[in-house]
This record gives structure tokens, C-alpha cells and sequence, in this order.
């Protein structure tokens, strides 16, 4: 007689796998997260600030916690203290693109603008969302800019319009370039997308550069 195959043992479940706490899955911290980013809309800043430390201890292993507090130190103007908090988010996830584009901004208020450079070269291929993308190049160009790199400038405001077409911050900024190195025409036709777009700051400087809302130049 031949022997009777043998049932194939069925599969186990990677219980460790299964079982783990992962991010997203924990409802209450979730919920605590909500809680304390309504605290920041708010304007309570000192008490979203309590409740993200409280979360980091509870979680010290979740980035987000440490990326939003270092928000509303930064906020607080707290610069100094918000960069430590994007740190440590960092170390959490190397590839954490917001918390890079966020401690640019931080350093870019501390006058660390090749600093901010460097997180941003580090987060533009990292981010995906068009409006981080767009954020990320226009903080790079800032950087750029205050280490006279105008031209390089300019490149990353292309680069934002190019990912967000609604962007009217980078129009804005991309003007005032434009037209103070000599490109007024092309400079007055940003100012007048920008103001478009809802930038009121815009609108004086067209009045200022380009003769009026129609954004001739004058």
C-alpha cells in the first residue's frame, strides 16, 4: 500500500507580526493626536505642547508626535527647541520628508540657510504630495537666496509653480527675483499670477514695480 499523502500543514499566522501594535492601529493615541493638533488650531499652543510630550513618552517611538511639537515651538518661535524636535522625528525616520522640510524652515528663521539647503536636497525626492514638494523648493530657494544664489533661486520657484500651479507664495517670490535682477516683464507676469491666485502682498508690489493691477510695466 501506498502511504496516504500527507496533509500540508497549514499555515501559521506570524503571530508577532500579526499581534504588534502598529502606528494607526493604537485608537486612543490617534485620538490624542487630534486632541492636541485642535489645541494648536486653537491658538493654546502651551497646552498642545503638554499633550505632545505626553504622547511622546507614552510612544517614544512615533515620529509625528515629536515632527507636530516641534510645530508649535515653532510657532511659539521657539526655534532652537523646534529643531531638536524635527531631530529627533528625523532619527525615528530618516526619510521623513516633512520633518526635513520643517527644520528647514526652523533653520532658515535661525539663519542657518545652508543647513536648510541640505534638508531639502535631502527631502525633495522623498516628497510626494505636490503641495510638500511645492513647500520643499520653495523653502530650498529661500536658502538659495540668502547665500546669493539667485539663479539656483529661481530654478527651485520653477520647480515649485511646476509641482503646485496654484502656488502663490512661489509666484510672488519668483517675481520680486525676476524683477530685481532685470526681468521685469517677466517679473510684473508673476506678481500678477500671484495676486490671481489671492496674494494680497501682490498687489502692492505691482503697484510698486509694474504700474498698476494689470502688471505693466511702468
Amino acid at each position: 500500500k501506498k502511504a496516504a499523502p500527507k496533509k500540508a500543514a497549514p499555515k501559521k499566522d506570524d503571530a508577532s507580526k500579526k499581534d504588534a501594535p502598529q502606528k494607526g492601529q493604537d485608537a486612543e493615541f490617534e485620538k490624542a493626536l487630534k486632541v492636541a493638533l485642535a489645541k494648536e488650531k486653537e491658538g493654546t499652543l502651551d497646552d498642545a505642547i503638554e499633550l505632545y510630550s505626553q504622547l511622546i513618552k507614552r510612544k517614544p517611538d512615533d515620529e509625528r508626535a515629536y515632527n507636530l511639537r516641534g510645530n508649535v515651538k515653532a510657532l511659539k518661535e521657539e526655534f532652537d527647541e523646534a529643531v531638536a524636535d524635527y531631530d529627533e522625528a528625523i532619527k525615528l525616520e530618516p526619510n521623513y520628508a516633512e520633518a526635513l522640510k520643517n527644520r528647514a524652515v526652523a533653520k532658515i528663521k535661525l539663519d542657518d540657510f545652508a543647513g536648510a539647503e541640505k534638508d531639502c536636497d535631502v527631502a525633495a525626492p522623498l516628497a510626494k504630495d505636490r503641495n510638500l514638494i511645492a513647500a520643499v523648493f520653495t523653502m530650498r530657494a529661500n536658502a538659495r537666496f540668502h547665500q546669493n544664489n539667485v539663479e539656483g533661486a529661481i530654478e527651485d520657484f520653477d520647480m515649485a509653480i511646476k509641482a503646485d500651479k496654484k502656488n502663490p507664495l512661489a509666484y510672488k517670490n519668483r517675481g520680486v527675483l525676476k524683477i530685481m535682477f532685470g526681468d521685469k516683464p517677466g517679473g510684473c507676469k508673476d506678481l500678477e499670477k500671484a495676486a490671481e491666485l489671492g496674494n494680497y502682498a501682490a498687489f502692492a508690489l505691482m503697484e510698486k514695480y509694474c504700474g498698476g493691477a494689470e502688471g505693466e510695466p511702468s
